[in-house]
């Protein structure tokens, strides 16, 4: 029950990684399992180093898809004079000759 609230409460891009956080300890445990007496920490570590790289790169790249989507949402915003969608080009920096606003 508690479960089910806590997912319910993640993002999809969340959710995603915590499966596929759940999806990599699965298999390493079953990696664990099937190796020889005496191999499980060279099996696990061969598994690692191997796939690892591979899920933690998806992982990876799924946290910088989210960013860019709330970043991209979060850019794109309504004028408050005339209501027309305009992104964010950030703050004018005063010129330090004149006071006036140069976009240096």
């Amino acid at each position: 029950m508690m479960k089910d609230v806590f997912l319910k409460s993640l993002t999809p891009a969340e959710q995603l990684f915590v499966e596929k956080a759940l999806a990599a300890f699965r298999q390493t445990k079953q990696v664990a399992e099937q190796a020889s007496e005496g191999n499980v920490i060279n099996a696990i570590e061969s598994y690692l180093v191997e796939d690892g790289r591979k899920i933690l790169g998806e992982m990876f790249q799924g946290v910088l898809e989210s960013t860019v989507e709330e970043s991209e949402k979060e850019g794109v915003k309504s004028c408050p004079k005339c209501d027309k969608k305009m992104r964010n080009r950030g703050r004018k920096k005063k010129n330090r000759n004149g006071g006036g606003s140069d976009n240096v």
